[in-house]
């Protein structure tokens, strides 16, 4: 199995702390499509999904929420 893109790890904390790609996208200077695309790849890379996607906004699935635990401590 490949290694997880650490990039990838703090672009899904951004995400996390932000709630909203393109809040993170203006924080890490990286377009709104830039974050979505890695975002996914890292969902499909680690068979799961993190984020809840809806009209009003993002929340971090069950094992979103694990993730994000694991990677501030």
């Amino acid at each position: 199995m490949d290694e997880v893109n650490l990039n990838s790890l703090r672009i899904f904390l951004e995400v996390a702390n932000s709630k909203s790609f393109l809040d993170a996208s203006e924080r890490l200077f990286v377009s709104q499509p830039a974050i979505s695309k890695s975002m996914s790849k890292l969902e499909e890379h680690l068979g799961i999904t993190l984020f809840y996607r809806t009209n009003s906004g993002i929340s971090l699935t069950a094992s979103g929420e694990v993730l994000y635990k694991y990677l501030k401590e």
